[in-house]
């Protein structure tokens, strides 16, 4: 159980790990369960909202944006922490992840999203994984072929929908709403 365990994923799997099977994210289950939370579905906006748990942002740790050099007084990178002060940032997150993990869990049971969780989410964090590590090639080319004759289907459409909206009686003049 984690939370955005793609970012650790990615990370196992630069480590040799290839088999990581029956993990549950508290991020998706989050999204799934409320794709529209306003407090988003970040950890330590969900601990807040959710569980009435304020916890140490990153950002108070010290320690330099990802990729951007250290500042006078920052650290590189969390590694440069001392022990004791990045278990007391991380300890915090595993606990937080499981309680959260434990009131989603029967939630998306209840909501009927544990199969959609379960063979498409779950599934995705590896791919998605994999596919950040390993990159993408991208057609351009063809990607900008499409876009002729998707204009023109998509005018077809507006057409179609319009003359259907018309004989349902609804109209396009903003006077006759």
């Amino acid at each position: 159980v984690g939370h955005n365990l793609k970012f650790d994923f990615k990370w196992w799997l630069l480590k040799g790990q290839k088999d990581i099977v029956n993990i549950h994210d508290t991020m998706i289950m989050a999204y799934l369960l409320d794709e529209n939370r306003p407090c988003g579905s970040g950890l330590k906006e969900l601990a807040a909202d959710i569980l009435k748990v304020k916890m140490t942002a990153f950002k108070e740790l010290g320690i330099a944006e990802d990729g951007k050099k250290p500042k006078p007084g920052q650290l590189g990178d969390f590694g440069d922490l001392p022990l004791d002060q990045a278990m007391a940032y991380a300890c915090p997150d595993v606990d937080i992840s499981l309680r959260l993990e434990k009131l989603f869990y029967p939630e998306l049971v209840v909501q009927n999203l544990l199969t959609l969780y379960t063979y498409i989410e779950q599934p995705l964090l590896v791919i998605l994984s994999r596919m950040e590590l390993a990159g993408i090639c991208v057609d351009r080319g063809y990607f900008e072929s499409l876009n002729e004759p998707f204009s023109k289907e998509i005018a077809l459409l507006e057409v179609e929908l319009q003359q259907l909206a018309l004989a349902a009686g609804f109209s396009n003049d903003p006077d006759k709403k």
